[in-house]
C-alpha cells in the first residue's frame, strides 16, 4: 500500500499511507487485545473434557 507514492498522484500516495496506517493498527491492537480479552474470560475458553471409552470393546 505504501508503494502507492511510487504513482506520484498525491492523492493516491495519501490513501496508500492511511491504508497501511490502519492495517498497522489494527495488528497492533490485535496482538494487545486478544490476549487481554481472553484472559478475562478465563476458564470459559478451556475445551470441554471428552470421555473416552476404551475398554468397552
Amino acid at each position: 500500500m505504501v508503494g502507492l507514492t511510487l504513482a506520484g498522484v498525491p492523492m493516491l500516495t495519501s490513501m496508500g499511507l492511511a491504508a497501511a496506517g490502519a492495517v498497522a493498527m489494527a495488528v497492533l491492537l490485535a496482538l494487545t487485545m486478544l490476549p487481554a480479552v481472553m484472559s478475562l474470560a478465563g476458564e470459559k475458553l478451556r475445551p470441554k473434557p471428552l470421555w473416552s471409552f476404551r475398554g468397552q470393546g
